[in-house]
């Protein structure tokens, strides 16, 4: 589970790993909500909510994070993830990639491309920035397989 930043409500996650929902539930026990559907094919993982709004959780599910606005009930799919994190502002997320990962924004679908490493090869991850809705999404760090960072 996960509180809000306000510490009125929290977050968790409930299912198997073929149907899981996020829900949420004030701290008194009231106001559970139906629960959002988390189109995962993993188990489950981390819930952080958006530091300034309350509508958006993040959920690693490795290998895919997602953001979810429970306002909406939509779902923005981040494939390849190997984790995320919320900037202290809230306005953006910071996320590990792997090589051929994607995120699904909406019924859009954006290929989240690494550039070829200096022997030729594909780097293993990027270290990319975006904002919570997908756009913007901007590589920061190219990360080799061997432990190696470099930007671009």
């Amino acid at each position: 589970p996960a509180w809000s930043p306000n510490g009125e409500r929290i977050a968790f996650l409930m299912g198997d790993e073929s149907d899981i929902k996020l829900h949420t539930i004030d701290r008194d026990g009231r106001g559970l909500s139906e629960g959002v559907d988390m189109p995962t094919v993993g188990g489950i993982g981390a819930l952080s909510w958006n530091p300034v709004d309350a509508s958006l959780i993040l959920a690693s599910i490795r290998p895919v994070s997602y953001i979810v606005n429970t306002d909406e009930s939509s779902v923005l799919i981040i494939s390849g993830a190997r984790g995320a994190a919320w900037s202290p502002d809230g306005e953006k997320v910071a996320v590990i990639i792997e090589n051929g990962g994607w995120a699904r924004f909406s019924s859009d679908l954006k290929a989240l491309r690494l550039p070829s490493a200096p022997d030729g090869g594909e780097g293993d991850a990027g270290l990319f920035v975006m904002s919570p809705d997908g756009s913007d999404a901007r590589l920061l760090a190219v990360l080799g397989k061997d432990g190696t960072a470099r930007t671009e």
